[in-house]
């Protein structure tokens, strides 16, 4: 996010099953445990946006307490779980509202100062795949797509250039640093190094990690 210039969140798509839309990973003294969010039966092709959460159960004191337990100890934990708690004792209707409000508060905790251009579900975007990033890239006035290097095997570059659009990948190599418990466990949220490194935590990912654009 905080190489672009411009980061852009796709919520009319559709929303992926078992994926990372409702859920991420902390780590705990047990090891590594799954934060999620439980959602309502959705149809097949339901969007993202429209995705309701299933507040039938206490999942909201379930997280809050999973966290506590977490990183209660944690140097930074007076910083920022003031944030979570009010997030958690908020009831949420739709997944995409609370990751929306997630995203942005780890943005400013990190100092990204990455313009968040909105929500696709709020425009008319009608391409799909490759041609909705096209779509969006001319419409948010960008002369180019920027993702990680997973996404690469997805995209028709060849669509980009004849655009006249750059298509730019970066591979993230993840850092090193010091957790709660041992041994090191990476690809936690980013919640797990904003607790145990707080302000810092910028530095820690974004220079000691690797970050290589492929054109």
């Amino acid at each position: 996010m905080y190489k672009a210039d411009k980061f852009i969140i796709v919520d009319h798509v559709q929303y992926e099953r078992h994926d990372w839309q409702n859920r991420n990973r902390i780590r705990t003294k047990e090891g590594e445990v799954f934060l999620t969010i439980p959602i309502k039966r959705t149809g097949q092709n339901t969007p993202l946006h429209q995705v309701m959460i299933d507040n039938s159960t206490n999942w909201r004191r379930k997280h809050w307490m999973t966290l506590e337990q977490a990183y209660k100890k944690s140097p930074f934990w007076d910083c920022y779980s003031g944030f979570f708690k009010e997030l958690y004792e908020q009831e949420w209707n739709y997944l995409a509202d609370i990751n929306f409000k997630i995203i942005g508060y780890l943005a400013t905790c990190f100092n990204i100062q990455t313009l968040i251009a909105g929500r696709t579900s709020n425009f008319s975007f009608r391409e799909k795949k490759t041609d909705l990033l096209i779509e969006m890239t001319k419409f948010f006035r960008c002369n180019g797509y920027l993702n990680g290097k997973g996404a690469k095997e997805y995209v028709d570059e060849k669509k980009f250039k004849d655009a006249g659009l750059e298509c730019r990948w970066l591979d993230f190599k993840h850092p090193e640093y010091k957790q709660m418990w041992e041994p090191f466990m990476p690809n936690m949220s980013a919640i797990d190094i904003l607790f145990n490194y707080g302000s810092e935590a910028k530095n820690i990912l974004f220079k000691n990690g690797t970050q290589k654009k492929e054109m």
